[in-house]
């Protein structure tokens, strides 16, 4: 029997857009649709075989239902620019590949596969729908099925008439009758109103349709209802109606189509290759011709692995090494030790060996010019602490390149990337991951370079490597005997608190319960609860936040407040800090990560200390517990409102740019330029509400969470906004081109390439919002991160080149901050020339600038 297989295509790329993360061509263009429709397309062609193929496509103008109900889909989130522009490439591949594309003003693409549908069932043909959703159920005959997806991409499912019947208990043609009843609310048809899914079911089984339905109500069968149902069925007798006519699927389209046009023909590779090629597609073309892949194997063929066990055999290896210009390297671990039982090393032709740990210091004392080699491995920097004789090599670490790919992801193992780029699910085995390792190289290393990655790769993310594998090594060492004595002192501050509050509240209770805690606040002590927020179950919100807005109500609130905040300092900090301390040098070495953020900005874990509270006489206290070696001190060089400054330099605002140059206040001018007042005449609030836009302008901060954040209103608000535009344009400006190429491109980036991809953005959804405010903050935040990045890199290469090592140590970076150990006799001296490295680590439009403190703890600066 001849096969016909209709496509809903929009419904196909819509599925796949949002199944799959942003995928970028080699051009730049996001095609994570394309490829995803892509793949189900060729899933169907290997599984199902057609003789026959057409394509049904959705027009961008109204459809006859939209006409005749203006809220038709009207609540249907638009999709952002960059899906649409894929609808276009799929039809260009469509066309390559010989198959025609059907599409009809005023109609949608269910009608017109339903018209195509009901003319082919003339002839003794098979008829697939293939979709992304289940509209076309109704269509599903003895002749009609649906072939759609149920999870992701791969898992197909085909409904015929048992299908339906199973899934539904009714019959595909009752579906436009359930519809009717229950609504859409996807399409945003209405239905009958508190009939939902169960009740609209079990009607239809009932009656069979709508009509008989109504004409038992008209028979006055009034008992087979209750009372709540038969009303709104008499009540929304007309919507019910209306609602059919809108979800039933016009079969009888005006479509200029002959059937035997839909004949597929062979392939023809000279029009499909070049546009798989185009779009970065090199996988799927090799599914489709018989041809060797241009994408490497998985395994080399003749892999095999050669436990060196003997010293003799060392040489074996040694000799290898030498020959070959590429090494890959990849440490073996005891996981539930986190261990390391040995190296293994890879090579393009197969030969690889494996170096127990207890022989590293006897083999890496033999004479290899490692720097000359071009070393790849995963996570280089534990690489660095493990072996201290690849200090001075550079290695292309396949895991900080799959995060610059893919910055949004949270997991960048090797198994991820080899799944992921390699599209099948392998054996967690060391020898298997240790194999693959030139392959994902060469897939990996195309696509940084397809993506312009390489300027950031090169210059930035590679030579930070070693500088955080040093930099996780020194550590900061830590005051015991002082944090023992702060977290008595705490503790006892707690119970006063405590006692306080017990007072107050005329019992004792449970502080840290927010249900008691509300009873006792709003019960009890009567406090008026207007204007707090409800949790999602719809009690009143006991949180900070809403405190706060009653911290004037009741003596008690400010207590609350303080006992919160420091009972959360003794849980996060004093109480967890000695679990990360090393006995012996009594040190923490908290991971810095270069793939935790998406803004390229480093993270610490392990604990996090760039999480460490510095305001308040407590955060003092804190911070006072990181002290330095005897005969050091620590260094803090800090950035000063350097994404204010990038801002002005980005965006070539004139006034901004004046303002950093003669070294002015930029809040207290801003509120100058807004207020239209001279410097003496702005009060503090005024120059606080200039604070709050100027950073908040540059995060995407909107008119509601500036009045919130400033406590003004929303009118004085937008006023103030407005103002400020009106006097900072080069800004505006640049921000509204950013916004505007970013939903171009489907991704922001940094002038160094660095790219954050936002698929949603341009949405009207919540996720469309902040992906908005992440292309507006992106290139100046994504730069930020890039140039403290280049000053640590510098100042490492200073520390090196005038052999400070020993003088001079990086401990920690915290956002704009760095703070160094540095010999107290050279302090004076070395800190005006790092000051110097840093605020020239990137020449700007606008002077950067940095600044110092000094001091035995990080709590006492000078």
């Amino acid at each position: 029997m001849e096969k016909l297989v209709i496509i809903d295509s929009y419904a196909l790329i819509h599925r796949s857009y949002h199944a799959l993360p942003p995928l970028v061509s080699p051009e730049g263009i996001l095609v994570n649709g394309v490829y995803g429709f892509m793949l189900v397309f060729l899933k169907m062609l290997n599984e199902l075989q057609p003789n026959y193929i057409a394509a049904a496509f959705d027009l961008a103008g109204p459809t006859f239902r939209h006409k005749e109900y203006k809220e038709y889909k009207a609540k249907r989130v638009k999709a952002p620019d960059n899906f649409y522009e894929q609808i276009n490439i799929i039809k260009g591949i469509l066309r390559a590949f010989g198959i025609t594309i059907l599409e009809k003003e005023g109609y949608e693409a269910d009608d017109i596969i339903g018209t195509v549908a009901k003319k082919a069932q003339e002839r003794d043909w098979q008829i697939i729908i293939l979709t992304g959703d289940l509209d076309t159920l109704q269509l599903v005959n003895d002749k009609v099925s649906v072939y759609t997806l149920r999870h992701g991409l791969q898992d197909a499912v085909i409904y015929d008439e048992k299908k339906v019947k199973e899934r539904f208990s009714l019959k595909p043609e009752q579906l436009i009758d359930y519809k009717a009843l229950k609504g859409d609310p996807s399409d945003n048809i209405p239905g009958v109103p508190s009939i939902g899914e169960k009740t609209s079911q079990q009607l239809i089984a009932d009656f069979g349709n709508l009509d008989n339905l109504y004409q038992e109500i008209e028979k006055g069968k009034e008992g087979c209802f209750s009372k709540r149902i038969l009303e709104k069925l008499k009540d929304f007798k007309d919507q019910a109606y209306f609602s059919r006519h809108l979800v039933e699927i016009n079969t009888k389209v005006e479509v200029d189509f002959s059937l035997d046009q839909f004949k597929l023909k062979p392939l023809d590779k000279e029009k499909i290759m070049p546009l798989l090629e185009k779009f970065g597609f090199r996988s799927l073309a090799s599914k489709l011709f018989s041809r060797k892949s241009t994408q490497p194997d998985f395994l080399p063929k003749n892999f095999k692995l050669r436990q060196i066990k003997e010293k003799e055999n060392w040489d074996l290896l040694l000799e290898k090494i030498k020959e070959e210009k590429e090494i890959g390297l990849l440490l073996d671990f005891e996981e539930e030790k986190n261990k390391v039982k040995g190296l293994g090393f890879s090579f393009r032709d197969g030969d690889n060996f494996y170096l127990f740990a207890e022989d590293f210091s006897g083999f890496f004392k033999n004479s290899i010019d490692w720097e000359e080699k071009v070393l790849i491995t995963h996570n280089a920097k534990f690489l660095y602490q493990t072996i201290n004789r690849f200090s001075s090599c550079f290695f292309e670490d396949l895991e900080i390149l799959f995060w610059l790919i893919d910055s949004a992801r949270k997991n960048y193992s090797l198994l991820s990337a080899y799944n992921l780029f390699f599209k099948k699910e392998i054996n967690q085995s060391f020898e298997e991951l240790l194999s693959g390792i030139f392959s994902l190289r060469e897939v990996v290393e195309n696509k940084v370079l397809a993506l312009g990655l390489k300027k950031v790769w090169e210059e930035i993310e590679k030579p930070l490597i070693p500088v955080l594998a040093e930099m996780e090594k020194n550590g900061i060492k830590i005051d015991v005997g002082k944090l023992g004595f702060l977290q008595k002192e705490i503790e006892k501050e707690l119970s006063k608190l405590q006692a306080e509050i017990f007072e107050l509240a005329g019992g004792e209770f449970n502080i840290n319960s927010p249900r008691q805690l509300a009873e006792v606040l709003f019960s009890r002590l009567q406090i008026k609860s207007k204007g707090i927020r409800k949790t999602a179950s719809g009690k009143i919100s006991t949180d900070l936040d809403e405190l706060n807005k009653i911290a004037a109500c009741h003596s008690i609130i400010p207590l609350i407040i303080e006992y919160r905040e420091k009972e959360k300092l003794k849980n996060s900090f004093l109480a967890t800090l000695p679990n990360f301390l090393e006995a012996q040098t009594q040190k923490i070495h908290s991971v810095f990560s270069q793939t935790g953020t998406t803004t390229g900005r480093l993270s610490s874990q392990t604990p996090n200390l760039q999480n460490i509270p510095y305001k308040g006489s407590w955060g003092k206290k804190i911070r006072s517990i990181f002290i330095s070696e005897d005969g050091f001190s620590l260094l803090s060089l800090d950035y000063s409102q350097i994404e204010l400054r990038l801002a002005a330099h980005l965006s070539g605002d004139l006034k901004m740019k004046e303002i950093f140059e003669n070294d002015e206040d930029i809040h207290l001018q801003t509120a100058c330029y807004v207020f239209n007042l001279p410097k003496e005449k702005i009060s503090p609030e005024a120059r606080k509400q200039a604070k709050i836009l100027n950073f908040g302008i540059i995060y995407g901060m909107g008119n509601r969470a500036f009045a919130q954040t400033a406590g003004i209103s929303l009118e004085e608000a937008k006023k103030f906004r407005e103002n400020y535009f009106s006097q900072f344009s080069g800004l505006k400006n640049y921000l509204d081109y950013s916004l505007a190429k970013a939903k171009q491109l489907g991704y922001a980036e940094t002038i160094f390439g660095r790219k954050r991809f936002l698929p949603m953005l341009g949405s009207f959804n919540r996720l469309g919002k902040e992906q908005e405010r992440a292309a507006l903050n992106m290139p100046i935040q994504g730069l930020a991160a890039d140039v403290i990045k280049l000053a640590m890199i510098k100042i490492n290469n200073f520390i090196k080149s005038h052999n400070l090592e020993k003088e001079i140590k990086i401990l920690l970076q915290v956002h704009d901050e760095l703070i160094l150990e540095v010999k107290s006799g050279i302090i004076e001296e070395i800190a005006p020339q790092l000051r110097e490295i840093m605020e020239k680590a990137l020449i700007l439009d606008v002077p950067l600038k940095v600044d110092i403190r000094k001091g035995k703890t990080w709590g006492d600066w000078q």
